[in-house]
């Protein structure tokens, strides 16, 4: 779509291949087109099907977040189910849900993929450094055959089944959203088992919703829709009479394991609950209102209906809402989920909170510190617990946690330079994940690590891309790509292998440029304030570039074109910067005049 833009937009057509920090990893031919990997933010992969998306990838969920779409599809219906123990999964993809499910205690994990390039593809490149290694497992099993012929085998009960299928409109993925696909997955569920298909509906209007919700309910006795992020949808179904949502949600939510994988999507539990859901009966009204039209492997209404979808020009988005946007609920209403328990609503809360913090205070990270400090003594949590026989009220595990991270953070701030362990063991609080410190916690280790007189720069340079990539999409901040920009340029030590440098630098320049679009929507408190940020970002531009010309000359690292992206850069970030800094800087003196006569009128003369 950028490309398209761009096009649209008048690019020269030989910078469209510069205009993001998107490298080729690797090509290979599948079954049904040309797989290709694409790395982006230094550890990010995106791995298309014939150009067409297909799955995102982080290798290092400690600098950049996974897809949260990815990881839903597996959480979902493994949290909503009380007791999974065996797990299919129809479809490889970028194998994130695969490896989602792996971090549960189930028992048996069976994936059907026919494309042998593909897994070949993911497990040499995607996940071939990745701590976790989920194709090592020695609970997996791996059966070679087309996801939908899978289910046309004998009948196995599965707790819960996983369709990871293709982009919809895809001929190689019609037969994954057919009633006969629904009623064969139906079969091999469990008694109490789950269904999820994943739905990328972000071209799409109401209509194709509309009619896999009357297809699904064709083959099972409840369907809920769970909106997954922009345009991304979970669709899960069962035939238990316990239905989707069962009792004990928020107890399943706060696991160790559903909190770490969150996290690694940069989210925490209670947001899970804050989700918009259409449970079986407003499917079913949605459904009516579009001619109750089902899909089968005989009319292929959607194999025909939905590149037309894809081309038809319309406020897709703002139509969905329209039609849905009344129906939603949240689990968080369901009838058996305390919508009023208030440590909920104070964690969603808490949730808002730190999306308020990172886009209301950009470039000024310790001011989390106050606001948390005065939950803590204003607003703080107790709890009341047996002592002796008696009945004693105590401050909340919670914000006692926080009260001895600061006490944690005070100690090794109060020493110059600080102790090696005792920034460790402020880097330890980040996990688990709290909404009012984890994030602010990787800036304030980057910045102890910085004051060490022997910097240990591969220990600080996760803990700044941290900072970088796991931020709101509204964030402002440009300080803190540009210092890991700086870093990297003047410390080569802190990535050792000049790919993994290269990928980082160009990356992070990307982010920096996308740091300034948004800016350009929010009118600048002050200009010295702007202008010193202008001047560290033009800086710390220059030192990527110098480092990436020279990386340009190793011809061990295959890169796409350099001189192309420098150009691009040029002309979308540098050129950019240093005209808004001859705008700002004439009223930038203008006002420093003024101060200067004001102070020099006497109290008496005014």
């Amino acid at each position: 779509t950028n490309v398209f833009l761009a096009r649209q937009a008048g690019l020269n057509p030989h910078l469209l291949t510069a205009i993001d920090d998107g490298r080729l990893v690797a090509l290979g031919e599948g079954r049904h087109g040309t797989h290709t990997l694409w790395k982006f933010r230094g550890v990010q992969f995106q791995l298309r099907d014939s150009g067409i998306p297909k799955a995102i990838i982080s290798s290092d969920a400690r600098i950049c977040p996974q897809y949260p779409p990815e990881v839903m599809q597996a959480v979902l219906p493994l949290v909503l189910h009380d007791r999974p123990s065996r797990v299919l999964l129809l479809g490889l993809g970028g194998g994130v849900p695969l490896a989602t499910c792996l971090r549960f205690p189930v028992l048996e994990v069976t994936y059907a993929e026919s494309d042998a390039a593909l897994v070949d593809l993911v497990r040499s490149h995607a996940w071939n450094h990745s701590a976790g290694r989920p194709f090592d497992d020695i609970r997996l099993t791996a059966i070679p055959l087309d996801p939908a012929l899978t289910l046309a085998g004998r009948h196995q009960p599965w707790d819960v089944i996983i369709s990871n299928a293709d982009q919809s409109a895809l001929a190689s993925a019609g037969s994954c959203f057919t009633t006969e696909f629904y009623r064969r997955a139906a079969r091999h569920l469990a008694a109490d088992g789950i269904f999820c298909q994943r739905f990328q509906a972000l071209d799409y209007g109401p209509m194709p919703l509309a009619v896999l919700a009357r297809t699904m309910q064709t083959a099972f006795r409840s369907v809920v829709f769970v909106e997954t992020g922009s345009g991304e949808y979970a669709l899960l179904a069962t035939n238990s009479p316990h239905g989707v949502v069962r009792d004990g949600l928020v107890e399943r939510l706060q696991a160790p394991q559903v909190r770490d994988v969150l996290a690694e999507a940069g989210w925490d539990w209670s947001m899970i609950l804050n989700l918009n859901t259409l449970d079986h009966d407003r499917l079913a009204e949605f459904a009516a209102e579009a001619g109750d039209a089902i899909n089968t492997a005989g009319n292929g209404r959607l194999a025909y209906r939905l590149p037309q979808e894809i081309i038809r020009w319309a406020p897709k988005a703002r139509e969905i809402q329209a039609r849905l946007g009344p129906r939603a609920t949240r689990f968080l209403n369901w009838h058996n989920v305390d919508g009023e328990d208030p440590d909920i609503l104070r964690r969603l809360g808490e949730v808002a909170g730190l999306r308020n913090m990172m886009v209301a205070e950009p470039d000024q990270f310790w001011a989390y510190r106050k606001s948390v400090k005065e939950q803590i003594t204003e607003r703080p949590r107790s709890m009341i617990v047996p002592v002796k026989g008696d009945l004693v009220r105590e401050l909340h595990p919670i914000e006692r946690r926080r009260l001895d991270y600061f006490a944690a953070l005070g100690d090794a701030l109060r020493n110059h330079p600080p102790d090696p362990e005792e920034i460790r063991h402020v880097a330890g609080y980040a996990f688990p994940f709290d909404p009012l410190l984890s994030y602010f916690i990787h800036q304030e280790v980057a910045e102890l690590y910085a004051r060490l007189p022997e910097r240990d720069l591969e220990a600080e340079l996760p803990h700044r891309l941290h900072s970088v990539y796991f931020a709101d999409g509204q964030d402002r901040s440009v300080r803190n790509v540009a210092a890991a920009l700086v870093l990297l340029s003047e410390h080569p030590q802190a990535a050792p292998d000049p790919a993994a440098r290269w990928d980082h630098v160009n990356g992070l320049l990307q982010m920096l440029q996308l740091r300034w679009q948004t800016r350009g929507a929010v009118p600048p408190r002050s200009s010295r304030i702007v202008l010193n940020d202008i001047e560290q970002s033009i800086a710390a531009v220059e030192a990527a570039f110098r480092t990436l010309d020279q990386l340009d000359r190793d011809e061990h690292i295959p890169h796409a074109h350099w001189p192309a992206r420098r150009h691009y850069l040029e002309r979308t970030l540098l050129r950019p910067l240093r005209t808004y800094r001859s705008q700002v800087l004439p009223h930038h003196l203008k006002r420093l005049r003024l101060l200067e006569k004001s102070s020099e009128v006497s109290p008496d003369a005014i």
